[in-house]
């Protein structure tokens, strides 16, 4: 049964490589056939990209100059906030004015390698096994025929 499966996923692989080439070979043809399309659609999508942020650019030195978050229809200035927070400092003060913001998080690696220590008869935690399955790369390499 096993040796069955495993000589018909081999049968399938091989057709996978040859439908491959295939692919590949009428995907290069694609490629040169369309070469004019893509190149434009390439060169198209630059421009758009370019001209955005040229808009983008063009809507932030309206509203720096004259503070108008909505210079054109079709753009809008969000302002968004942006924390500058010096992590060494606001530790300490939230240590000692609001611990609740420290709240920490289980080392769970650390705390797998000390359970499968067996140190802490007490520690809860189990640690099961699983069985997994793994394949050989190249079947044909190992059918017997």
């Amino acid at each position: 049964m096993l040796d069955n499966l495993i000589r018909q996923v081999y049968e399938q692989e091989q057709a996978l490589v040859e439908a491959k080439a295939a692919y590949d070979e009428r995907y290069l043809q694609w490629l040169e056939e369309n070469a004019e399309v893509i190149e434009r659609k390439a060169f198209l999508e630059q421009a758009v990209k370019m001209g955005r942020e040229e808009i983008k650019a063009e809507t932030l030195r309206i509203y720096t100059e004259t503070g108008n978050k909505k210079p054109h229809p079709a753009t809008t200035i969000a302002i968004h906030k942006i924390f500058v927070i010096d992590e060494d400092k606001a530790v300490e003060w939230a240590d000692a004015h609001a611990p609740v913001l420290l709240m920490k998080k289980l080392n769970t690696k650390l705390y797998e390698k000390v359970l499968q220590d067996g140190d802490f008869k007490d520690m809860p935690g189990e640690i099961t096994e699983e069985a997994r399955v793994r394949l050989a790369s190249d079947f044909g390499k190992l059918l017997e025929d």
